[in-house]
């Protein structure tokens, strides 16, 4: 129940402290750089947007950052919060964030400091000998190392399949682990939670090593399961794990108060232990949306721009009637395609009496065939198309309120916007209200701004004089 609790928290802080970095900064014109490089001489007195393939980053932000490329560098300092996104992330030595670090990519190598936490899910999260982290990290993800002399001020949250741990967290360690070592200092108390080791566990990091993202060769390799503590570690107060064996072999150092065994069956670590399985099922399904909706919307704002701004107009303008069209038009979808679906049906078994069942493949076939193509693409339409419609709006509104004066920066809106929903919506409990909001809102700005374009065409060609 504690783990939970903080797992809730954990949520409700992510979005608090995104809310307060993207919503509440003071209304101003932000500064925005497409060309990816912030020279060591260039200081911005205000929130930047900077994104490119390759971005470099070693000025100084005397403001908030969001910057998204494939690769980020960050060697300068950020006087605020950061938030960053893309394929691999590095945090450099003399890199300075004086706040906290948010960040979603497949590598994210820390060498410089971050005064406040860092929040981040993804691939690998490596902690090298010069990291200061001043309040605490939370990590969802595959593998998590910390090398000596890295330090994290309070606590480390963790759901991963394996830790390596030889610098030094001043308070706990939380974590839900398949392997567990360590090395260095933690300041008060140990819990993990291994859950079930069996002899299968060898062909799990035998299937763990051909996964695609361990071709990267910043990830490191897999370890063994199992617990491990050096006899170089220092723990302060407790250690206790969770497993299905007893793992006192690999405990070579005497900690400060106890160390607590506690034994757990399949359905022991399913009912009591299954932190870790939700955590990571959550954090698993928000980074799909996210990836998901952030490259459809792209994609949508560079190949339909004006398409995604007329329905985005249409929210704005009816924004109840959006709301109203939106669920009837999912309702009225469905239900027609199950009346399609019958007719399709009664046709073909009428055919098969008149034709003794030859023609009647064919319109089965051609029928059914058609059915579930248009079916597919409308619910492609309520599952991305309406979030993709809403987070462009949400994300449009936002910059007009910190940057009136950066028009057309569609790309900034949607990764902006889409960020926002995916925090919303995966919050427990209350996410699900943002994404039916997000459906019904966006399918029916869709289905307005067809009957407006339909509109206008019927009066084009009515009056072919007026085009």
């Amino acid at each position: 129940m504690e783990m939970n609790k903080r797992f809730h928290l954990f949520s409700i802080i992510l979005c608090v402290f995104v809310l307060m970095t993207v919503l509440f900064i003071p209304v101003q014109a932000a500064e925005f750089d497409q060309d990816g490089l912030l020279e060591s001489d260039e200081v911005i007195d205000d929130d930047l947007f900077i994104g490119g393939d390759t971005v470099d980053i070693s000025g100084e932000i005397n403001g908030n950052l969001l910057s998204s490329g494939n690769t980020v560098t960050l060697n300068g300092k950020v006087n605020g919060n950061a938030i960053i996104v893309g394929n691999t992330i590095h945090i450099a030595e003399t890199a300075v964030i004086d706040g906290n670090l948010f960040v979603g990519c497949a590598v994210l190598i820390i060498d410089g400091q971050v005064t406040g936490s860092v929040f981040t899910g993804g691939a690998s999260l490596s902690l090298d000998k010069t990291a200061e982290i001043g309040r605490n990290v939370f990590y969802g993800g595959y593998s998590l190392e910390a090398a000596e002399g890295s330090q994290i001020g309070k606590d480390l949250f963790a759901g991963i399949y394996q830790a390596m741990l030889k610098g030094s967290i001043e308070r706990d360690v939380k974590a839900g682990a398949g392997a567990f070592e360590l090395s260095g200092n933690v300041g008060r108390d140990v819990n993990v939670d291994l859950g079930i080791i069996s002899n299968k566990n060898d062909q799990s990091m035998n299937f763990m090593k051909n996964m695609p993202f361990m071709q990267n060769p910043a990830i490191p390799d897999a370890i063994p399961v199992g617990l491990r503590i050096s006899d170089e570690a220092e723990i302060g107060r407790n250690l206790t794990y969770s497993c299905s064996q007893d793992l006192s072999a690999g405990i070579q150092s005497t900690p400060g108060g106890k160390i607590t065994f506690n034994e757990v069956t399949t359905a022991e670590t399913v009912e009591k232990h299954g932190f870790l399985n939700r955590f990571l099922l959550w954090l698993v399904d928000t980074a799909r949306k996210f990836i998901t909706l952030l490259i459809l919307g792209l994609l949508a704002v560079w190949l339909i721009p004006l398409l995604l701004k007329k329905t985005e107009e249409q929210v704005k303008t009816q924004p109840l009637p959006s709301a109203g069209y939106g669920a009837l038009t999912i309702i009225l979808g469905y239900l027609a395609a199950i009346v399609a679906a019958g007719i399709i049906f009664g046709v073909g078994i009428l055919i098969s009496l008149l034709t003794l069942g030859g023609l009647s493949k064919v319109i089965f076939g051609v029928g059914f065939s058609g059915l579930s193509l248009l079916v597919t693409i409308f619910t492609f339409l309520v599952s991305y198309g309406s979030k993709i419609v809403v987070a462009f709006m949400v994300g449009n509104w936002i910059l007009s309120k910190i940057a009136p004066s950066a028009k057309g920066r569609n790309y900034w809106a949607i990764v902006i916007g889409v960020i926002l929903y995916v925090i919303l919506s995966s919050i427990p409990l209350v996410g699900w209200i943002f994404t039916l909001a997000a459906k019904i809102i966006g399918m029916g700005a869709m289905w307005l701004a067809y009957r407006a374009r339909k509109k206008t065409l019927q009066i084009a060609e009515e009056n072919p004089q007026t085009v």
